[in-house]
């Protein structure tokens, strides 16, 4: 088969399904991805795109014909596959998705225990230069459900007692946020106006990306029309969130990694925070002037 070099980016696997990326590129995937690392189990998650279940099947099954072991986390936020791997410690994971991406795409994130990473472009050697499958004891599948540990995980984060009574928009753009939100609203005091909460990877109501004018439309008319404190607008797997205002105004990302850089580092003084090249040059400015360490990522 032809193995499509374009689809092995920077940090992930991506591209549109099926004429990018198919059932078979998933299977190879998986086998190149196991016999990569060489560890005993890695665990396996998918957000709500179409084309999931198919190439989840596919890379499960490149995965424990290399003999590892398959933990399926199913259906989850991709910080979920991030805590069944770094803090549940288990070795390694895949996440399917392509985190805001149009609906066409599809793709495989693959976090190392600690802060380690598999980048797609890293993968794409093992990929093609793959040899026949040799034979050894195939992996197995083993699904658990890790949602009420991760839960409580995120609310280990915050302080109850410090929390006001929020109104609060949340539009979930149709990904993961809306399997999530509804199990976290009863643990906060909080109200939560619900937008787009229904599962649907081909994303009817807006594109996936917040960043996207047409995608702030509805929740900005919602702050507003419903006397919110502020709303929170998410991608499709949730690893991509942004904040607007009670007048229905968009708050910059930097703004955002400002308030909580200062939250953080009064909790932890001397630590590190990560940014990318795009944020403003205020931001390791001020991370400096906190005491913190300014760290910039790819």
């Amino acid at each position: 088969m032809t193995i499509k070099k374009n689809i092995f980016k920077s940090y992930d696997i991506r591209g549109i399904y099926p004429e990018d990326l198919n059932e078979e590129t998933a299977y190879q995937i998986g086998r190149a991805y196991a016999k990569k690392i060489n560890v005993t189990e890695i665990v396996v998650g998918m957000d709500m795109r179409l084309s999931g279940p198919t190439l989840k099947k596919e890379l499960i099954s490149g995965i424990t014909d290399e003999g590892v072991n398959v933990i399926d986390i199913g259906l989850v936020p991709i910080d979920a596959v991030y805590f069944a791997v770094r803090i549940q410690k288990r070795p390694a994971g895949v996440m399917i998705t392509a985190s805001h991406n149009p609906k066409e795409y599809n793709g495989f994130k693959m976090p190392l225990s600690g802060v380690g990473w598999i980048r797609g472009e890293e993968l794409y050697d093992d990929v093609k230069n793959l040899t026949s499958l040799e034979n050894k004891v195939k992996g197995a599948v083993k699904k658990i459900d890790v949602i009420q540990d991760y839960l409580k995980h995120i609310m280990s984060f915050c302080d109850i007692d410090k929390i006001k009574p929020f109104t609060v928009v949340v539009d979930a753009g149709n990904g993961m946020a809306g399997k999530i939100i509804p199990l976290l609203e009863p643990r906060l005091p909080i109200k939560i106006i619900p937008l787009n909460f229904t599962l649907d990877g081909s994303f009817p109501a807006h594109p996936s990306n917040p960043l996207m004018p047409e995608s702030q439309i509805q929740i900005k008319e919602a702050v507003v029309k419903n006397q919110a404190d502020f709303g929170v607008i998410f991608d499709g797997d949730t690893d991509r969130l942004f904040f607007v205002d009670e007048n229905g105004r968009f708050v910059q990302a930097d703004k955002t990694l400002l308030i909580l850089a200062r939250e953080f580092l009064n909790r932890e003084p001397g630590a590190g925070i990560v940014y990318n090249a795009i944020c403003s040059k205020i931001v390791p400015e001020k991370i400096t002037e906190w005491g913190g360490r300014p760290i910039i990522s790819k």
